[in-house]
């Protein structure tokens, strides 16, 4: 109840300390609208900054106070799952494991919680993601396993690639197209996925185990031949196999190396794409 009130009373100061921003905010552009001596230049100057100064504390303000007002309703065992120690989300990801299927909802929960990094109090909804996707995978919940799916697309590689160790650990073949363009994803991030520490590593090793648990290895390697050796004809004849069951999937994932930081890849893709004629 304590913390409950905490949450509640930081929200109106938020949104008290917004109000007052604002106000400043609108002062001050009314006076600048105005027109002002040139003695005053130095005056309108400075109110120019102080006005600026006071939006961007105010869009602060709303930002916080929004994600409060969304954490507000969160167990708190929920929103451990958030904070910025390990030790603490570890605890919160054992705590609820014991509780079995029960704690499905909660991890559901979590979900619907703001993705978001910034540090308003003890919380970063990356790794509330994250863990909860690690609990749902951990717990086989298949249930979850549209609501996983949207979490592929995420902005953070740490969730989409728990995200893709969910569905190789489920063994859930329909994720096979959505995960085939994860494999240009060379960003690092730092993952569980099924371990009992964090572990560094990056997205398209981890989409890459997933699909080997799939049965897809040989996909896998067929892929990778065509981007890391040069002008490879075989290695595209290869791939081309796949093309009858995964040709969309296939594409995206050569549009997605077009589009990544490795060149070569890049050359790789694009070559491979003229071929297709895609």
């Amino acid at each position: 109840k304590a913390e409950q009130w905490s949450l509640k009373k930081l929200w109106k100061v938020f949104v008290f300390c917004a109000a007052i921003a604002v106000s400043v905010s609108i002062s001050a552009l009314i006076f600048l609208a105005l027109k002002t001596p040139t003695d005053y230049v130095p005056l309108a100057i400075l109110a120019t900054i102080v006005f600026l100064r006071l939006f961007f504390f105010s869009v602060d303000a709303f930002s916080r106070g929004f994600l409060l007002h969304w954490l507000r309703p969160l167990p708190l065992i929920v929103r451990q799952l958030g904070s910025h120690y390990e030790l603490q989300r570890m605890e919160a990801l054992k705590q609820l494991l014991d509780m079995g299927e029960k704690a499905i909802p909660f991890f559901l929960q979590a979900l619907e919680a703001p993705e978001d990094i910034a540090p308003y109090g003890d919380w970063n909804g990356t790794w509330a993601h994250q863990y909860a996707i690690e609990g749902l995978g951990r717990l086989k919940a298949r249930e979850a396993a549209d609501r996983v799916a949207k979490e592929l697309e995420s902005n953070h590689a740490g969730v989409r690639a728990t995200s893709a160790w969910f569905f190789g650990e489920l063994g859930i073949k329909e994720a096979i197209p959505d995960l085939i363009p994860l494999l240009v994803d060379e960003k690092v991030c730092c993952v569980l996925c099924g371990s009992n520490k964090e572990w560094v590593t990056s997205v398209n090793h981890i989409a890459a185990e997933a699909l080997r648990k799939l049965g897809e290895g040989e996909l896998v390697d067929d892929f990778k031949s065509v981007l890391e050796q040069e002008r490879d004809e075989e290695a595209l004849e290869r791939l081309k196999r796949w093309l009858p069951q995964y040709r969309h999937a296939i594409v995206r994932g050569l549009i997605n190396a077009l589009q990544g930081s490795n060149v070569f890849n890049a050359s790789q893709a694009a070559w491979a794409l003229g071929k297709l004629n895609a």
